[in-house]
C-alpha cells in the first residue's frame, strides 16, 4: 500500500508541477500594452463589415498603387514592420473628435 501511496503522490507531485509552469508560461506571455490601438488613429479605416479590431482594418497612411488603383496596407501588417508604423505605433495621430 505504501508504494502505491508513494506512486500516487509522484503523479501528484508532477501534475502540480506541470500546472505551476504552464501558468508561470502564460502569465509571462501576457504583454501589457502601451501602444495606441490602431482603430484610435485617424488614419484607420475600418471595413465595412469590421468595426473596432485592427486586424480588419487598413491604414490610409501607407498606400500602393497597382493598376492606377489605391491600395491601403492592412493596419496589423503596418504595426509588424518597423519601417511603418511598428509595434509602438510611431506614427499613431489621434482621431479629431
Amino acid at each position: 500500500m505504501s508504494r502505491r501511496r508513494r506512486s500516487n503522490e509522484c503523479l501528484l507531485l508532477i501534475f502540480i508541477v506541470i500546472i505551476v509552469c504552464f501558468i508561470l508560461c502564460f502569465v509571462s506571455s501576457i504583454k501589457k500594452r502601451t501602444a495606441p490601438f490602431c482603430y484610435e488613429c485617424k488614419f484607420y479605416k475600418p471595413l465595412s463589415y469590421g468595426g473596432k479590431y485592427d486586424t480588419f482594418g487598413k491604414c490610409s497612411l501607407y498606400v500602393k498603387v497597382y493598376d492606377d488603383i489605391l491600395q491601403y496596407e492592412y493596419s496589423d501588417v503596418a504595426r509588424q514592420n518597423n519601417k511603418k508604423c511598428g509595434e509602438n505605433g510611431t506614427d499613431f495621430q489621434p482621431k479629431v473628435k
